[in-house]
């Protein structure tokens, strides 16, 4: 379990952090995905990066909420893993 301090250093840079806060959190991202739980979601997190095959369900949650992510987040998200993270 990450600490307080490396979750919002976590934050800088993280292009999944910043969707997670558009959706207003790890829990309501996970509901607004069919989630049960918010442990996918927080992997993404640590991870950096939102598996491609993840695309067609984010971007449904979006539009159904309307939800705007730009567009360099959203890329982003799923174009690589954020440098020094477990899936880098």
């Amino acid at each position: 379990m990450l600490s307080l301090r490396e979750c919002r250093a976590m934050s800088h840079d993280n292009p999944v952090r910043e969707i997670v806060s558009l959706f207003g959190g790890l829990t309501k991202m996970a509901s607004a995905l069919g989630h049960r739980s918010h442990s996918t979601i927080y992997g993404w997190v640590r991870a950096g990066k939102i598996p491609d095959w993840r695309d067609g369900e984010l971007r449904e949650a979006q539009r159904r909420l309307g939800i705007e992510i730009p567009t360099e987040i959203y890329m982003a998200a799923f174009l690589r893993p954020i440098e020094g993270s477990e899936a880098a």
